[in-house]
């Protein structure tokens, strides 16, 4: 067996001696299971080059690796030591599975050092004690199913009377189209600024809610105490500016506003989450959470948990397609928001196309549903157009809504209300 350090040194080593056989291990290391910080540096170097398609000099990999909190000393002796380890790039997969068994005894030393189990809650506690050392599992032995499995698993799901809540949207064009979400399913929403897809997935996070769904809501770009606004709103029928300035109640605003505080103190389903965040900080939530819908609002403001040093739509690239993993590994939809650039808005109908999506990355091809929308009439911006751009699964199409801005609700064309400029 393999000392950690000497496994490290050795798995840089190879390397060092062929690039290419990075390819062997990217699936199975990530940079932070170097117990040397220095070498999982180098590591990452390495994982970034093969996303970037290029290969690395020694030279090279030094320069990308100033300025990372490391003295240039201990970047040329880690090195040095990689390079004389002897190690041959044939030998990679083994280095790499005594670094990932390092990694994960101590990982587990770490779980179960800080567990503290209570007869308050104990099944809850071993649920989660379980979820982390599942979690620890993954990808050690294969999912593949025989098609005849599939089918033995899936046959008797179609053509019957539903009684778990699904994902559908309640809006009959939109539904027509995609038939709802699905678990597995990456769903992007595009719009520029101010036209109101925060405000509609915030609508069907709790309609999603109210079905009995857990639904985690990541918002990036609000405060919890906006989205409480946001909800009281909504629920209450009092515009949000009141609901934000007023100093007391008018008429029968304050029965409204009691109301609707009394259903969202019950509503124990929809849980928000708030600030910066990485895309490795939702999975870990879902490990104990077990969310059956995920929101980001918005993709561009995630953090990657990778360095790309300026790559933007790489960066972007790798967030997507991390996002598009937790729909597959959990089965669940993930719901993501996304900025589109200005293209648009040189147009007369503003009409948008997936093209436009802000720092694309892989979002056009990680995504099984896009959706688009815009303002449709620049003298009523109540007017809502919403296109299918792409749907995996189902068909591409538009349809009209309406959107009642001082209520932050979509309704039907039919229940137009005044548009307050929000």
């Amino acid at each position: 067996m393999y000392e950690r350090i000497e496994a490290e040194e050795s798995l840089i080593g190879c390397l060092l001696s062929d690039n290419n056989s990075i390819e062997k291990v990217y699936g199975i290391l990530s940079p932070e299971m170097f117990d040397s910080g220095v070498l999982g540096a180098a590591y990452h170097e390495y994982r970034k080059a093969f996303d970037e398609k290029r290969s690395l000099t020694i030279v090279e990999l030094k320069q990308r690796m100033e300025g990372i909190g490391y003295k240039n000393y201990e970047i040329d002796d880690a090195l040095m030591k990689a390079a004389t380890s002897g190690s041959m790039s044939f030998q990679i997969g083994g280095f790499a599975n005594a670094i990932l068994n390092h990694w994960k005894k101590s990982q587990i030393d770490k779980i179960l050092g800080s567990t503290e189990i209570s007869e308050a809650d104990v099944d809850g506690q071993i649920d989660k004690l379980i979820g982390n050392l599942e979690s620890l599992r993954a990808g050690q032995s294969t999912d593949a199913e025989t098609v005849a499995e599939i089918t033995t698993k899936y046959k008797d799901c179609y053509f019957i009377d539903r009684n778990k809540p699904s994902a559908r949207l309640n809006v009959e064009d939109l539904d027509s189209l995609i038939g709802g979400f699905e678990g597995g399913d990456l769903i992007l929403i595009g719009a520029r600024p101010a036209v109101g897809k925060s405000a509609l997935v915030t609508q069907w996070a709790e309609m999603f809610a109210n079905l009995g769904l857990r639904v985690g809501f990541y918002n990036l770009e609000m405060t919890s105490k906006q989205m409480y606004e946001r909800f009281v709103a909504a629920k209450s029928g009092i515009e949000i500016t009141r609901i934000r300035m007023a100093t007391r109640f008018h008429n029968d605003e304050e029965e409204r506003y009691r109301k609707a505080v009394e259903e969202l103190e019950t509503q124990d389903r929809l849980f928000i989450s708030t600030g910066a965040k990485k895309v490795s900080d939702i999975r870990a939530d879902m490990r104990t959470a077990k969310y059956d819908l995920l929101i980001v609002d918005y993709l561009q403001l995630l953090i990657a948990d990778e360095r790309y040093r300026g790559n933007r739509q790489a960066e972007v690239g790798y967030i997507s397609s991390q996002l598009k993993a937790i729909a597959m590994d959990y089965s669940i939809p993930v719901i993501a928001l996304s900025q589109l650039n200005r293209q648009s808005e040189g147009r007369q109908n503003k009409e948008p196309t997936m093209g436009e999506l802000r720092e694309a990355g892989n979002l056009e091809q990680d995504a099984s549903t896009i959706i688009l929308m815009w303002n449709k009439n620049e003298n009523d911006p109540s007017e809502k157009g919403l296109k299918v751009e792409k749907s995996r699964q189902g068909k591409t199409g538009r349809c009209d809504m309406v959107f009642d801005g001082a209520h932050m609700r979509f309704k039907p064309e039919s229940e137009k209300t005044p548009f307050d400029g929000r």
